[in-house]
């Protein structure tokens, strides 16, 4: 019996030993399993984190080229209007310079058009202007020793400027003297400003003596 027992406990003893072969064998997997996930784990968590850094990294890139489009879309309409007023100044400068010259040559092509016009008009007039101040200086001149004047004409000064002649009325015979001023005019003249004033001068007896030695 004892012979037919040894059988039963070696096929025990075998059995024992495959099962903490076995269990053993199941925990080495388990380590292993372990380990990997463990391994995987870290790499993934890893890899979350690498991503999350690009993740925030890119984040930061797009606030801040929202930040300089936000500052772009402030700064052009200042932009633009700059642009656009100095553009506006430009095109008025040329315009006006180009009015300016424009109307330039027009008004000198109409100066031409009228001297052209009226050239022998007015070279006409001036010469007539000219023959009227000669006579009438020549005139001035003359009267004097014209029938008619009042006055001897040894006793008249001609001056010609700002009037014409002062006649010292009774001079030649030593006798008492009137002085009288004269304006010689002739056709439609008039006194000028100077003359109208020596007239009111001597009207209001505005008129004095005074001697100068020297």
């Amino acid at each position: 019996m004892a012979r037919l027992m040894k059988p039963a406990n070696s096929r025990r003893g075998g059995s024992s030993k495959l099962k903490i072969y076995s269990m053993e064998a199941s925990t080495a997997v388990a380590f292993v399993i372990t380990i990997i996930c463990l391994v995987l784990y870290y790499f993934k968590n890893k890899e979350l984190a690498v991503q999350k850094a690009k993740e925030e990294s890119f984040r930061k890139e797009i606030e801040a080229i929202q930040t300089k489009l936000n500052d772009a879309y402030q700064t052009i309409p200042k932009l633009a209007n700059q642009q656009f007023e100095e553009f506006r100044r430009n095109e008025l400068d040329i315009l006006q310079v180009t009015l300016a010259e424009s109307a330039k040559k027009s008004a000198l092509a109409e100066l031409e058009t009228w001297k052209i016009q009226n050239e022998a008009f007015y070279r006409q007039d001036a010469i007539n202007r000219s023959q009227a101040v000669i006579l009438g200086k020549v005139t001035e001149h003359l009267v004097p020793f014209q029938n008619g004047f009042p006055f001897n004409p040894k006793e008249a000064r001609f001056i010609g400027s700002p009037i014409d002649i002062i006649v010292f009325d009774g001079i030649d015979n030593e006798d008492i003297v009137d002085i009288y001023i004269l304006e010689i005019k002739t056709g439609n003249s008039s006194l000028n400003k100077r003359q109208r004033l020596i007239r009111d001068a001597v009207l209001n007896k505005r008129v004095h003596w005074r001697e100068l030695n020297v």
